[in-house]
């Protein structure tokens, strides 16, 4: 009884952070490529790079978590998704991990060249080259995630209790699936890890050279923007390797230790352990949209820009008839109390507080040199409604 009630405190801690990490992941991830495209400031070399980390996010998110949910309410060690399902989740999971972390290389190369080669970059970090190496990027995560499909078995299994339920079992055995996770985590994840920490220390060490460079000056409105997005990366690729160390770690524990060891965890301890780690795996792919947020002013302005586009555009149309309206009524009270003597009309100087909306009126001398006259429908006019952001 004891242990089937830690199992269901399992189930239900593990739907509620995987339904959270869905619901987050997928809107956060859809939003990232429609900010990007909808602003023409932020269509470079790097936004191309990070639409296609939210398009590798989607893949998981649409097609791995949902199997997750599913073995969780099934019966343990039971598959009930079919034989195609079967190689194709494992298969995508694998090339969509391999695909973002060679992005995360090629993403930091390219801020390197940036930062520190700025003379190379216009030629070398263009939109075209970003969208190249983006397709050989998935070339080679496809290749590389290739044996997974031959690694992963689906058959049926006969239970202690006599029942034969069809089953997806990742065999690693044979001495072939052993050295193939060894390689990947070694290609794939430590080697990565180690050449981001590299890139990120010389990106680092000549931010500080340039703005001890600038120590007496006013602080530089681009330096700022490139320290914000070197933060911005940093960022995401240290939560990327912290939400994926869990599983690579687990594997491999795995293939180091006797299955006396693994035994020895208990029912409650291996599924305690294993859905952690598979959860952390998929929070990877939610997170990203929110450090973009958390760490970009850019990211963040122009998340709030695609929300309050359709108030700001009512807001707008709102303040154009209200100016229309309170101008008609000015008018017709100045004429009321100077009579239809239009000259001491004009002669005299009005303004309007959009803030406190209070008018105040001052008599001029004369209206040829003093009179002016501010009026806020021109500028809800066509050839004003273009907004510019910082």
């Amino acid at each position: 009884m004891r242990g089937r009630f830690s199992l269901e405190y399992i189930k239900i801690v593990s739907t509620v952070f995987c339904s959270i990490v869905f619901v987050v992941g997928v809107v956060g991830n859809v939003l990232v490529p429609v900010v990007i495209l909808k602003n023409r400031d932020m269509r470079n070399s790097t936004n191309c790079f990070l639409i296609n980390l939210s398009f590798a996010d989607l893949l998981v998110l649409l097609i791995c978590l949902p199997t997750v949910l599913v073995e969780l309410h099934t019966s343990p060690d039971m598959w009930v998704l079919g034989y195609t399902m079967c190689k194709i989740v494992p298969y995508v999971e694998m090339s969509v991990v391999h695909a973002s972390s060679l992005s995360l290389v090629v993403i930091s190369l390219e801020r390197y060249h940036v930062i520190c080669r700025p003379l190379q970059a216009g030629y070398r970090c263009t939109k075209a080259k970003a969208i190249t190496a983006i397709f050989i990027i998935w070339i080679l995560a496809f290749i590389s995630a290739g044996p997974t499909v031959l690694q992963v078995e689906f058959r049926y299994t006969t239970f202690h209790d006599g029942t034969v339920n069809p089953s997806c079992i990742n065999t690693i055995e044979s001495l072939w699936s052993k050295c193939y996770i060894v390689a990947t985590s070694i290609l794939f994840f430590f080697v990565p890890l180690l050449v981001l920490v590299g890139i990120y220390t010389v990106i680092a060490r000549q931010l500080l050279v340039d703005t001890y460079d600038l120590t007496h000056n006013e602080e530089n409105p681009q330096m700022r923007a490139r320290r914000q997005v070197v933060i911005m990366l940093a960022t995401v690729v240290l939560f990327f390797f912290l939400c994926l160390m869990p599983m690579r770690v687990f594997l491999l524990w795995i293939l180091a230790v006797s299955t006396e060891t693994i035994g020895s965890l208990g029912l409650e301890g291996f599924y305690n352990l294993l859905y952690f780690c598979r959860v952390m795996h998929h929070i990877n792919s939610s997170i990203n949209p929110i450090l973009y947020n958390m760490t970009s002013t850019k990211f963040r302005t122009a998340f709030l820009r695609v929300f309050s586009k359709r108030q700001g555009r009512l807001y707008r149309q709102d303040t154009c008839s209200n100016t229309s309206y309170n101008n008609h009524t000015i008018t017709n009270n100045l004429r009321l109390h100077y009579g239809t003597n239009c000259s001491m009309v004009y002669k005299t100087v009005y303004s309007k507080s959009v803030v406190s909306h209070q008018y105040s009126y001052t008599s001029t001398g004369s209206a040829s040199s003093q009179f002016t006259r501010q009026s806020l429908v021109t500028s809800c006019g066509r050839n004003s409604t273009k907004d510019s952001y910082v």
